[in-house]
């Protein structure tokens, strides 16, 4: 199976239509929020005529096409996504040419293309039937059986069945009610799954000047309890509780003292956790969900919490290994059996290197003061994955044989740290993969014939 930029332009991203989710929301606390935005905040056109004068018209319109699909999607699924989109686009720019991050990234383009990879996995390829795995099976249905029938998902019908007696709702297949719910679920976590990097950013400036809440405390002293005490009896507590018991079901005051640290440092060290914060607030913010719940509410909120706990995982890697890059907290490492949606996000946002330019800076000749920035192509050309045997096989193509020395380590790292034997942050093996290989290639241009 094969992802580029190309394929995504031809293939596009295949939107599930079966949970419409408009069921539940506020529009009076929809224009209350839009209000405060616009008095406070710079408007989507604004930002979108920054991005335009700062970037070459290539990328413009490939970040207007895939914000384009993201608006439309999220009317429904995310509708304040909208309200976030001018901080995305800017901090885009500022990603691209700043060395703030390693390897400087991007946002705009990155989410659509996840959401595509994610797509293409579940529902793509040559058969329009996704993955393949080594049984045979492709690996949406695999999902859907890991959510159904699975031990280490039981927390997931338990939490379902809270929101709603029947698990499927009279009237759905079983099998198919499973597989659309996952579908939902995982294109809207990839959609949005880097929303929280703002947080982050501020969050390690408060870290650094002690910034005080009303009461005159310090964050650091009380931002792990309230966040607690906010996510207590939600799907986003589980991970932290190892994917077992949460607080409703066994409570212990030195685990909870355990949880709540780890709670803070999640939130301060990672854009994850308040991305997933972030998410369940503005949709609590809009949706009104009291009482007994329709089906269709039910579902909407399922879909919703179990999003976010994918958006919160899809970067707790740095939170399970320590600082000598062993297993500090294994309750946080992902399977298939416990989590498939976190493992589907993660392994996708691994795989989407392509798309995503970079920076050069340059004297200006005309000004000895000035410096001229240029933007490129993306280094990776694609990704190819392969599953032969019991062993998943990634191919990462970059456009020349300096990109492919230039990023050859790092590919090969991150593969190995979320993957490795015996203690890799995602474990495959419940779907029959058992080993990751990664390769990283040059492949010269073909030459053309007339």
């Amino acid at each position: 199976m094969e992802f580029s930029f190309d394929l995504f332009r031809k293939n596009g991203i295949q939107f599930p239509t079966t949970f419409k989710m408009p069921e539940s929301l506020d529009f009076r606390s929809i224009d209350r929020m839009e209000q405060v935005f616009s008095e406070e905040g710079t408007k989507i056109g604004t930002a979108l005529r920054r991005l335009k004068k700062r970037t070459p018209d290539y990328y413009y319109n490939s970040i207007l096409l895939a914000q384009t699909e993201a608006q439309n999607y999220s009317i429904n699924s995310f509708p304040l996504y909208r309200l976030l989109l001018p901080d995305v686009l800017m901090d885009d720019w500022l990603s691209i040419i700043c060395p703030h991050m390693k390897g400087k990234r991007d946002h705009s383009l990155h989410q659509p293309l996840t959401a595509y990879i994610v797509s293409e996995l579940l529902r793509g390829g040559d058969d329009k039937k996704g993955l393949r795995l080594p049984s045979g099976k492709p690996l949406l249905d695999a999902c859907a059986e890991m959510f159904l029938d699975k031990q280490g998902t039981k927390y997931l019908r338990d939490y379902y069945e809270v929101l709603y007696p029947e698990m499927p709702p009279k009237g759905y297949i079983r099998n198919t009610w499973a597989k659309e719910l996952f579908y939902q679920t995982s294109i809207i976590a990839a959609l949005f799954h880097d929303i929280g990097y703002p947080w982050q950013f501020l969050n390690k400036v408060g870290s650094c000047t002690g910034i005080v809440n009303r009461e005159g405390l310090l964050m650091e002293d009380s931002s792990g309890e309230c966040i607690y005490n906010f996510i207590e009896k939600r799907l986003l507590a589980y991970p932290f509780y190892a994917y077992s018991a949460t607080p409703q079901h066994s409570s212990t005051a030195s685990w909870n003292l355990e949880v709540v640290k780890l709670i803070d440092e999640a939130y301060r060290k990672t854009h994850g956790f308040p991305g997933a914060l972030a998410f369940m607030y503005l949709n609590d913010s809009i949706r009104k969900f009291a009482g007994n719940l329709s089906m269709k509410q039910a579902d909407c909120r399922f879909i919703q919490d179990w999003a976010a706990v994918g958006i919160m995982m899809h970067d707790m890697v740095w939170r399970y290994y320590g600082k000598n890059m062993r297993p500090d907290q294994p309750r946080f490492r992902l399977s298939m059996d416990k989590d498939p949606l976190s493992c589907i996000i993660a392994m996708a946002d691994v795989l989407e290197e392509f798309g995503r330019p970079s920076a050069d800076f340059r004297a200006d000749v005309n000004n000895d003061r000035g410096v001229c920035v240029s933007f490129n192509d993306s280094p990776c050309k694609k990704t190819i994955i392969n599953v032969n045997a019991s062993t998943l096989e990634i191919t990462y193509q970059y456009n020349t044989i300096e990109d492919r020395i230039k990023y050859e380590k790092g590919r090969k790292d991150e593969i190995e740290n979320y993957f490795k034997k015996p203690f890799g942050f995602i474990d495959l093996s419940a779907i029959g993969i058992n080993k990751v290989l990664c390769d990283v290639k040059y492949v010269p241009p073909r030459n053309k014939t007339n």
